[in-house]
């Protein structure tokens, strides 16, 4: 099995950000707007189990479409098909995500449709990127699972008690020992000023799971060696909220 190749996006290469949201069925108190905001538990519901947004942006050529906290169980982004991921072991929704090259052109309307059986439909983010860059870290990739809201008290016993929130986020880290990456790290950190703007980050280009991520480590270069710098990043996954919303 090959190494999985991350990919990312700066912050500022999303395009819903500065855009124009509408939908349809808009629930009032879950408005288009929510899906818009940096936090994916903040959701935008529609009032049946069909909604249609519309994403009105400056003139773009979109790169990528991801679907951050749908409970859809289909999509589609201008008519082209987008595939919903499910669930994982851990019962937390993964994360769609579309690559639009060669899909589709240069506009400034695009149509998102999501659907589901039954019951109201819902997304906590669209993100809509206008570019993916390739992060060198093959080696010494690493991804884990966080627990947020887990208390663990011990008792005057030493009887351990555990508590938990049912939450689950992720985290990837790696080093990138590439000069030729330094432009690349440096925009990813000026364009989210540091930690306080999440972006899209796909751990693996041939998996369909997005991450809407912060950089959580200080951006910091080390030069060991002639030629040879080392960019240590590590990346925590925004919280869904309740499970599965």
């Amino acid at each position: 099995m090959p190494n999985p190749l991350p990919l990312v996006a700066l912050a500022g290469d999303d395009a819903v950000t500065t855009a124009t949201l509408s939908m349809s069925n808009e629930d009032a108190d879950f408005p288009a707007a929510n899906a818009q905001s940096y936090n994916p538990a903040k959701l935008a519901k529609s009032t049946t189990n069909t909604t249609t947004f519309t994403i009105t942006t400056s003139s773009i050529t979109p790169r990528a479409i991801a679907l951050i906290q749908t409970n859809a169980e289909s999509a589609t982004i201008n008519g082209n098909a987008i595939t919903i991921a499910g669930l994982d072991s851990d019962g937390q929704r993964i994360h769609s995500w579309l690559d639009l090259e060669g899909l589709v052109g240069a506009g400034t309307s695009w149509t998102l449709v999501l659907t589901k059986a039954s019951g109201t439909v819902f997304i906590g983010r669209i993100v809509l990127v206008v570019d993916l860059h390739e992060l060198n870290v093959r080696y010494g990739w690493e991804v884990g699972r966080n627990r947020p809201g887990e208390i663990t008290i011990e008792t005057r016993l030493g009887t351990i008690l555990k508590h938990t929130a049912e939450l689950r986020t992720r985290y990837a880290q790696g080093v990138v020992n590439l000069l030729e990456d330094e432009d690349l790290l440096d925009s990813l950190d000026s364009s989210a000023k540091g930690s306080n703007i999440p972006y899209l980050l796909i751990p693996d280009e041939g998996v369909n799971d997005a991450w809407y991520v912060r950089q959580s480590s200080p951006y910091r270069k080390g030069y060991p060696d002639i030629d040879v710098r080392e960019t240590p990043l590590r990346f925590d996954e925004l919280s869904n909220g309740p499970v599965n919303g």
